[in-house]
């Protein structure tokens, strides 16, 4: 059985069990004052401002 984004299991729960350090490191990326290659305001207009939440 195919999830609703059409991948098998595996993948979904492949993806589901990596998104919480990805998470984790776009935080530590973000909170880093010294590293500026993502800061809130590229994530913000990278995903279109979603409503002004960041």
């Amino acid at each position: 059985m195919e999830s609703k984004l059409g991948l098998p299991p595996a993948a979904t729960g492949a993806i589901a069990a990596a998104l919480p350090a990805i998470l984790q490191k776009f935080a530590h990326k973000t909170n880093d004052p010294n590293d500026q290659s993502i800061t809130h305001e590229s994530l913000s207009k990278s995903l279109g401002g979603l409503g002004g939440l960041f």
